[in-house]
């Protein structure tokens, strides 16, 4: 049972306003150059740090200037990490780690497992760890998908920077090869029913990560924060997945949480994104309806 994944207890955050920005690409490429480590605050409880070396992180960059990133859902993310109770966090794409950094940072007792592919952006999320005092174990430079093979990551950016668009799919102005894994393959049978809490952000490749797991899923059935930024994404999750999950769309700029029936995409992906809860744990369903 999922529920026994989670603290039984009211979950208590002193979230207090701040003042907080949301400039864009083009706002943000008109500010001076974020050279150093930055302090990311999510809430009082739960901050961490990241570093960004002239403006090569998008992420750690929107932390500094705007004082927040994707703060609805990382709020959301860092009381749900709170309240694993001996689970399993997985991070597939994650990137520099923020999802990742501050599951840890919620309680240094969770067991997180983080997917990079891109070796740029594995390589500054070791880092990352690294400065906040975390164990490097359980990062992997890996692809997540459904089935083991040999993959071709795509970019179109710089290679110096830590791309946030790589995928596996469609085209790119830099290739490189990877290892792809299917998560029932990579997480052990007798670990999968502690799965509690998965991120899933790749680019328009989350029904593969989804077929990958099936087993995980079925077992477990963890709560899913995704984006969803192609309509072949929406209609997976609108086909396979509503029978078992309620839908959630988070606004990150209107800090608001809003049940749907039907998902649709968009491209906003740095102010927009999903949560699915299963609908048959009913505990899990209160406790996500105190935390919004």
């Amino acid at each position: 049972m999922l529920s026994s994944l989670f603290i039984h207890r009211r979950l208590v955050f002193d979230v207090k306003k701040k003042h907080i920005n949301f400039y864009g690409l083009e706002e943000l490429n008109q500010k001076a150059p974020v050279n150093q480590v930055v302090n990311c605050h999510v809430s009082d409880e739960v901050q961490f740090k990241m570093v960004c070396a002239n403006n090569d992180c998008a992420v750690s960059r929107r932390f500094f200037w705007n004082n927040c990133y994707e703060q609805k859902t990382l709020e959301l993310w860092s009381q749900l990490s709170t309240a694993v109770n001996n689970g399993i966090i997985i991070d597939i794409g994650a990137h520099s780690g923020a999802y990742s950094l501050c599951a840890l940072a919620a309680s240094s007792k969770n067991h997180v497992l983080s997917f990079e592919p891109f070796f740029m952006n594995y390589a500054r999320m070791s880092t990352n760890f690294k400065i906040n005092k975390f164990n490097t174990n359980n990062l992997f430079m890996l692809a997540a998908g459904d089935a083991a093979k040999q993959g071709v990551l795509k970019l179109n950016t710089n290679l110096h920077y830590l791309s946030s668009g790589g995928s596996l799919l469609g085209n790119g102005s830099l290739e490189f090869a990877t290892q792809v894994v299917p998560m029932d393959s990579f997480i052990k049978d007798i670990d999968k029913p502690r799965v509690a809490l998965v991120k899933i952000d790749v680019e328009g490749y989350e029904a593969n990560v989804m077929d990958g797991m099936k087993n995980i899923i079925r077992t477990s059935e963890p709560i899913i924060f995704f984006e969803c930024n192609e309509e072949p994404v929406a209609e997976y999750f609108n086909l396979k997945m509503k029978d078992r999950y309620n839908f959630y769309l988070i606004d990150d700029k209107k800090l608001s949480v809003q049940q749907t029936r039907q998902l649709q995409a968009t491209r906003e992906y740095h102010l927009n994104n999903r949560i699915a809860i299963p609908k048959k744990n009913e505990e899990v369903l209160r406790l996500f309806d105190r935390l919004i």
